[in-house]
């Protein structure tokens, strides 16, 4: 492994990275202003469902975003055009299948339970399903993308695009003299959805059709399913430890309490994208490097790669301490009491940061079961301290669940990536 490599890698994640930060300014500026539109209340049902929302949309992937990058790199190694173009045929329609059986099972639900759900939150629901199917697809799309490089293209339709049509169709009813509501919003996301998934799929085949050949496609389903499944288990844990706050206090709280608390995970994303920007270049790169049998290039990779995340990682999560109480303060009056929630998700973030990319370190080496089982005890922990703290501290016990299950997490996953492949994936580790 030389300098070429961890250099390609810092170029496209800084691009990433910028993409990330524009993105991450659109999505404050616009969850500033939707809640100061709707108010707190109204805010509270849109972050309620849209939390759900994307949890769906993620299962409804079925982990072959994820596994489009290891599948891509072992047949792109072989100039298994047939497989690569099949992959991507048949992951597009698996994804958009299981989107449409999940959002009809959400239909049936809302329809046969609504005493299990509050009356508020009906109506919004059965309009965010819809975003189920074509989320879904849109992140595999997302998968075959970043497969290839093509940052630009993997992320901007997700975190620029998106948020930007429903700031500007919300903000046309707010400008127009209709009052925002939760329903109109969700309603909003749903078009901006389908307009930002649309473009990314029109690009997306442009450029395939451009730099690859078009043979028939050999689809070897039942394969790539098996081989997803442990991303999936992993990706549905994940979104639990990131979402699982939230949904728990739509479930013991008011709408009121989902929104302030949204806020400080709005705020508290921004410390994650650093990490987020250097393993999206960094991960092909992993599966590369094991596809060719270089341990000794990738552990070096690896140590490089975690110092590249943790150290700018640290210096965002100081600025966020600072600029917390300003920051909270934009969406309005109410929301300063997230303030130390947000300190608690902060420190959270950041034992995350200091362990890099070991979940797909592991992910791409063939270890999926052992991350699998360490995001499992995460996740599992993370829900029996949400019942434990929110009926207690609220907001603040929410913070706190999440925050030790994200370090619960991330020494587990270390400490498997030492035992199972000698690597030492830790900033701090010699």
């Amino acid at each position: 492994m030389g300098d070429a490599d961890l250099g390609a890698v810092a170029k496209g994640a800084f691009f990433a990275m910028g993409i990330r930060v524009g993105g991450a300014a659109v999505a404050l500026v616009s969850q500033v202003l939707l809640a100061r539109w709707m108010g707190v209340f109204e805010y509270g049902v849109f972050a309620y469902v849209w939390v759900w929302v994307t949890l769906l949309g993620f299962i409804a992937g079925l982990g072959l975003p994820d596994a489009i990058m290891k599948l891509h790199a072992q047949y792109r190694a072989k100039t298994d055009w047939e497989r690569i173009r099949g992959v991507l045929v048949a992951s597009r329609r698996m994804a958009f299948s299981f989107g449409l059986l999940l959002m009809g099972a959400g239909w049936l639900f809302l329809y046969a339970g609504t005493s299990l759900i509050d009356s508020y939150y009906v109506a919004p629901f059965a309009i965010g399903l819809l975003c189920v199917p074509v989320q879904a697809s849109a992140d595999v799309h997302g998968g075959m993308a970043r497969a290839n490089g093509w940052v630009n293209l993997a992320y901007m339709p997700h975190y620029i695009f998106r948020p930007l049509g429903i700031l500007l169709i919300v903000g046309t009813m707010e400008f127009s003299g209709m009052s925002p509501t939760g329903i109109s919003a969700v309603a909003a996301l749903f078009g901006a959805v389908v307009a930002a998934s649309t473009g990314q799929f029109v690009i997306l085949k442009w450029r395939l059709h451009k730099h690859f050949p078009r043979p028939k496609p050999i689809i070897e389903s039942r394969i790539w399913l098996l081989i997803a499944l442990p991303f999936l288990m992993i990706q549905g844990f994940e979104l639990v430890i990131e979402n699982m706050d939230t949904m728990m206090i739509g479930h013991y709280l008011m709408p009121e309490s989902v929104g302030i608390y949204y806020a400080s995970v709005r705020i508290n994303s921004l410390a994650g994208f650093v990490l987020f920007s250097v393993m999206a270049l960094a991960t092909p790169k992993i599966a590369e490097f094991h596809a060719a049998g270089d341990k000794d290039d990738l552990r070096r990779f690896l140590s490089r790669v975690t110092h590249m995340i943790f150290w700018p990682t640290l210096g965002v999560v100081l600025g966020l301490v600072v600029l917390g109480p300003f920051l909270l303060g934009l969406f309005g009056g109410d929301f300063g009491a997230a303030y130390p929630a947000l300190l608690v998700l902060l420190a959270g973030m950041l034992v995350r940061a200091a362990g890099g990319p070991v979940d797909y370190l592991l992910n791409m080496t063939g270890h999926q079961k052992h991350a699998t089982i360490a995001y499992g005890i995460a996740a599992s922990t993370n829900l029996v301290l949400n019942i434990a703290f929110i009926p207690q501290w609220g907001i603040l016990g929410a913070a706190i669940a999440t925050a030790v299950s994200r370090i619960l997490l991330t020494l587990i996953l270390s400490a498997t990536a030492w035992r199972r492949l000698g690597i030492r994936a830790f900033v701090f580790a010699r």
